[in-house]
């Protein structure tokens, strides 16, 4: 038993690496040992099992607590499913969409086709507020052409992120037909950064902004495209491909973080917080308030408390806000709405410590957007990273949500494509706010060493 509460005391070290700071992770070997935990429970159980046979029952408790522990992440892909209150409906449900499939199936490559193009004017297909999208490592440019314009065409995809892309897959894609269904794309610029080849990104519906570059991380470069939906909202699609640890382990986590800017610059504004005179705060993200205002624009309630990385804030009773900093210093700024358009007061502390001093502003925001836009960013691409990578969950907290996370029917594993288990996750479909995601699924295509995944994405109200 000595041997075993060794072994057990190994596993629970190896599972508590899961929890270090972001960025701790980007030394060798942690990227590569925090990818196995998911794979933990299997001894765990076992050492469940020999406590049990040797009726060790502390032994037992232990090895139980820690194999929760390791299963608690991968519950998240199915927690749905466990609530699920109708399991009969699901099934039915899985039936009906197999026999739809199989009719599908039967029709002809030119009708399908035919479908597909008269459609691709529509970024939602057939749906309304919904569209399929789809994102594919290509390995080193590998992935067989054809078979990827055959995914878009039965999967009636939208929009397409391709990584490790080489001019002669474009080439081929070109000849294929790929512009029939997917008219328009933009690709980054081909660098000695790149790890395996540059990203490109194709699209059914023609972009009001491109870019080949939309974020600069220390990787291939991140092109995106941008459609404007009305005045108040856009939607931006970029395909990301961060390094590999074997390329350097500090640069994959530099640019797994890296990428959250993508998501900061639709989030409002963490730099300062909006008030109206009406009294109806604006609430961003985890800072919490309770101001009121009178009509006269005087503060009736100077009671206003709010706290994140930066610090916190206190109004008051004579108008003037003190900022305190976790350095200890501490700043009064005195607070006056006089004039009409100092009717929306501003409290200035930000999440990001070095973006502010702790000032009042009556107008203007720190990076991020206008509480009143409806901006998202979706990010689709071989990410290198999943859950247990602490990397990837501050990627996650910057605004983020996982496609097979919310959608919670299973975990979507991906690498190596050749191996039916076990496969690790680390292709990725991530948007931010006012959408959500289904029908998230795994599809193989020749050539390439990881499986590509789909997902349908739905704009939410």
């Amino acid at each position: 038993m000595v041997i075993l509460w060794i072994l057990l005391l190994v596993c629970g070290i190896w599972l508590a690496l899961t929890e270090l700071p972001a960025g701790k992770d980007g030394h060798n070997p942690l990227p590569y040992v925090l990818a196995l935990t998911p794979f933990l429970y299997i001894p765990l159980t076992i050492f469940v099992v020999f406590g049990v046979l040797e009726k060790d029952w502390p032994y037992v408790v232990c090895a139980a607590m820690v194999l929760l522990a390791a299963l608690a992440r991968k519950t998240q892909y199915i927690l749905n499913n466990i609530q699920a209150p109708n399991t009969a409906k699901r099934v039915a449900e899985y039936y009906a969409r197999k026999r739809e499939l199989a009719e599908q199936a039967g029709k002809s490559a030119d009708q399908t086709s035919k479908e597909h193009r008269a459609a691709r004017q529509r970024l939602d297909g057939n749906h309304p507020g919904t569209f399929r999208v789809m994102t594919l490592n290509c390995r080193y440019g590998r992935a067989n052409g054809i078979e990827i314009i055959h995914a878009v065409e039965r999967n009636d995809i939208a929009l397409l992120a391709l990584q490790e892309v080489s001019d002669d897959l474009i080439a081929d894609l070109k000849n294929e037909g790929i512009e029939a269904l997917l008219p328009y794309h933009v690709q980054g610029v081909e660098l000695p950064t790149d790890n395996g080849g540059f990203n490109a990104i194709f699209s059914r519906v023609e972009p009001n902004e491109t870019t080949a570059s939309a974020v600069e991380i220390p990787a291939a470069e991140v092109p995106a495209m941008k459609f404007t939906i009305n005045e108040d909202q856009s939607i931006t699609f970029a395909s990301a491909h961060p390094k590999s640890p074997m390329r350097g382990c500090r640069e994959w986590s530099e640019g797994i973080r890296g990428l959250g800017k993508l998501a900061e610059q639709v989030q409002p504004s963490r730099q300062r917080q909006m008030y109206s005179y009406t009294g109806r705060p604006l609430e961003v993200d985890d800072i919490r308030t309770d101001v009121e205002a009178t009509q006269d624009s005087q503060i009736s309630v100077a009671t206003m408390s709010a706290q994140n990385a930066a610090g916190t804030a206190d109004l008051n009773e004579d108008n003037t806000i003190r900022v305190r900093q976790e350095d200890g210093t501490s700043e009064t700024v005195t607070f006056e709405p006089k004039q009409p358009d100092a009717y929306e007061a501003v409290a200035g502390f930000a999440g990001d410590p070095t973006q502010q001093k702790g000032a009042v502003n009556a107008r203007g925001y720190g990076y991020g957007t206008d509480a009143n836009r409806r901006d998202m960013v979706v990010i689709m691409g071989d990410l290198n990273s999943s859950i247990p990578h602490p990397s990837f969950r501050a990627l996650l907290n910057s605004g983020l949500n996982d496609s097979a996370l919310v959608e919670a029917k299973g975990i979507h594993a991906t690498y190596p494509s050749w191996l039916p288990w076990p496969r690790i996750v680390l292709d990725h479909i991530l948007f931010t706010r006012y959408l959500t995601a289904s029908q998230v699924k795994q599809i193989r295509v020749d050539g390439s060493d990881h499986l590509g995944l789909t997902a349908t994405l739905h704009f939410t109200k």
